[in-house]
């Protein structure tokens, strides 16, 4: 829909701008266009129009940019406003690349079309935040629909100078994908990018943990964890960076929700309930309750009561085959606190795992989330290589000792848990158990 005779911008920066409205508009699911024409003998076009679908008469949204602040800046809201409703439809936003402080022309424009849902940015003066806000504020009349992720890395990645703190409390304000369990699950994807939209998911997890039966409000993960134990990983994510000196509370809320909001235990041997729920206690308990025991590496008594827990998994498991059990054994090992009790955990793993031919050293130093495919037959122990015995309980303390703990590499291995780490193998214990 392009004329050789239509305006064409020759900066480069004009020619930027229309690119980002153009993919801006293809992230809100409009159709995009550039120069749209605005008349039926194509005499006229808009730098940018955002149509609901291909085909559609008039545009939901135009834009228009300027390279700066020129006494042609009029032509551009005479040719939208100039035709009548029924030719064209009168959404338009102008755009000015340049100009000063304040300007004569910028004002009487405003007084004449302002009331016509007619918007002008000086991007000299730092306005693109108005604009993405104002945007963002009209696609609301239209949809609650927001692909948040697409948007908040389409902006981070090429519209600079933005404050995106304001951009995501506007997004969070006008209730895009209200109760839909999509937007901390956007964030969580989002931090695995930007940093600086870590705290925002460490905010967003508090709120909904302190509504009423918050924590059990499901959350739309693209993971099996995620959409299912995601409870655990919520909380110890809180006891570690919400900075709030309630990580005991947060803990208790751990043991109240593993032990009394169900009939049984939430992570327990309780088999027989259905196939997946004890292919998860097989082949990926013992990883959550890892990544659970990190978390919560401020509370003192937490790594002992989740190795416990995870001591009584594997000894009501005995009526399986031990190469079937052994993977919840391993992850004791690196669960075992430097306490008494936590001794007795390791000693009893060890001797579990060597009395039946040991485990193959890869698997023994990094184990994986995910050993499902062992379960089903799809992964053989002995593809990994030749066995070997476990060691002692002081030598395999001495070979951590060297290990230092990471708080940025635990928070991005419980977004992983969360989001993507179901069948890679699980850098968890190096440094962090």
């Amino acid at each position: 829909m392009t004329d050789p005779e239509m305006a064409e911008h020759k900066l480069e920066f004009g020619l930027r701008i229309i690119d980002k409205l153009f993919r801006l508009g293809e992230i809100l699911w409009y159709h995009s266009e550039k120069e749209y024409p605005v008349d039926k003998d194509n005499k006229s076009a808009v730098d940018v129009a955002w149509l609901y679908e291909v085909g559609q008469k008039y545009p939901l949204f135009i834009f228009e940019i300027e390279s700066a602040t020129t006494n042609s800046i009029v032509a551009n809201p005479s040719k939208i406003f100039g035709e009548s409703n029924q030719k064209f439809e009168k959404p338009l936003f102008l755009l000015l690349l340049k100009g000063g402080d304040w300007s004569g022309k910028i004002s009487q424009l405003e007084n004449l079309f302002g009331s016509h849902n007619y918007r002008i940015y000086r991007f000299s003066l730092d306005e693109e935040l108005n604009l993405i806000l104002d945007i963002l504020t009209q696609h609301r009349r239209l949809t609650n629909s927001l692909n948040i992720f697409e948007l908040i890395s389409e902006l981070l990645d090429n519209w600079k100078l933005l404050d995106i703190n304001k951009i995501l409390l506007h997004i969070e304000d006008l209730g895009f994908e209200k109760d839909k369990g999509t937007i901390l699950p956007s964030y969580a994807l989002l931090t695995r990018k930007y940093s600086a939209i870590k705290p925002h998911f460490i905010r967003l997890l508090k709120l909904k943990i302190e509504k009423p039966k918050g924590l059990f409000e499901g959350e739309s993960y693209d993971t099996y964890l995620g959409n299912e134990w995601e409870i655990p990983i919520h909380l110890g994510i809180l006891s570690a960076f919400a900075d709030d000196k309630l990580e005991d509370k947060y803990f208790d809320d751990f043991m109240n929700w593993q032990e009394k909001s169900y009939y049984i235990k939430q992570i327990g041997a309780n088999y027989g309930l259905s196939r997946d729920y004890d292919l998860f206690i097989l082949g990926m308990a013992g990883a959550v309750l890892g990544i659970t025991a990190v978390l919560f590496y401020k509370v003192d008594k937490a790594r002992e009561y989740i190795a416990g827990e995870l001591f009584d998994i594997i000894k009501n498991s005995d009526g399986f085959n031990p190469n079937t059990n052994i993977f919840n054994a391993l992850w004791l090992l690196h669960i075992a606190p430097d306490t008494g009790k936590g001794k007795e955990y390791y000693e009893y793993a060890k001797e579990y795992i060597n009395s039946n031919g040991g485990i193959p050293e890869k698997i023994y130093t990094t184990p994986q989330t995910n050993y499902i495919g062992f379960l089903e037959g799809d992964d053989n122990l002995e593809d990994y290589g030749k066995r070997t015995n476990v060691v002692s309980w002081t030598d395999f303390k001495e070979n951590k000792s060297s290990q230092k703990f990471n708080a940025d590499i635990v928070f991005d291995l419980a977004i992983n848990y969360l989001t993507d780490n179901e069948d890679k193998w699980n850098p968890i214990t190096n440094g962090q158990l």
